[in-house]
């Protein structure tokens, strides 16, 4: 829930210490400690939205097993500057959104 964490002290000029008696304006930034908590946040809202759209329309689950061949067949999916199994499913799901592809 947002209430647990504010976002804003997230940014890659924040300090994660929990220690309230340090000046916190004197401490070091941890943006990689910080980044990872945003993405582990971001991630049960992304597989809430990816299980809303197999919900709504089962045949999503093929277009993104397509979708991800698509990618194999062109070496996309694996390697640098590629595009991983969850982007894909995400790239579905927000092109489903924009109505972009009929359902």
């Amino acid at each position: 829930p947002k209430e647990w964490l504010q976002t804003l002290k997230l940014s890659k000029e924040a300090n994660d210490s929990a220690n309230t008696k340090l000046d916190v304006s004197t401490l070091l930034p941890t943006p990689n400690y910080n980044y990872s908590i945003a993405e582990d946040m971001a991630i049960t809202l992304e597989n809430k939205i990816l299980l809303e759209m197999y919900n709504i329309n089962p045949i999503t689950k093929d277009l993104v097993i397509l979708f991800k061949i698509w990618l194999t067949q062109r070496e996309l999916r694996y390697g640098f500057d590629t595009i991983d199994s969850h982007s894909s499913s995400l790239l579905i799901a927000y092109i489903l959104q924009l109505k972009l592809i009929n359902q």
